[in-house]
């Protein structure tokens, strides 16, 4: 695993498996060059996680992506108003994942 796999807390084998995906869209937030490509990357995130699909955020979820959110929310965390609207669309993202199976979101708080 690489060091920023470790900080960040995803598995690059399970991201392989899912590339061009609604994972992929979180962690292109992550490699973003600036403030603006960043906020247009959770902007895809937030339309791809936005379903109703249990099966779908349960996978996610096993995937790392709540980690990857949480990553992303700590590197705005000294600029929280300077950041709202990545503030926003990372809650928004949580939110969506959290309409997992009551199973996968007991299990991810564990």
């Amino acid at each position: 695993m690489t060091a920023r796999g470790k900080v960040i807390g995803y598995f690059p084998s399970m991201v392989k498996q899912r590339e061009k995906t609604r994972l992929m869209k979180l962690l292109d937030a992550t490699r973003a060059k600036d403030d603006s490509h960043r906020l247009e990357m959770l902007q895809l995130a937030v339309e791809a996680f936005d379903h109703h699909h249990t099966q779908k955020h349960d996978d996610d979820i096993k995937a790392g992506a709540v980690q990857i959110v949480c990553s992303i929310l700590r590197s705005c965390s000294p600029f929280f108003i300077a950041k709202s609207e990545a503030v926003k669309y990372c809650c928004t993202v949580l939110l969506s994942l959290f309409r997992c199976s009551q199973d996968r979101a007991r299990a991810s708080f564990c």
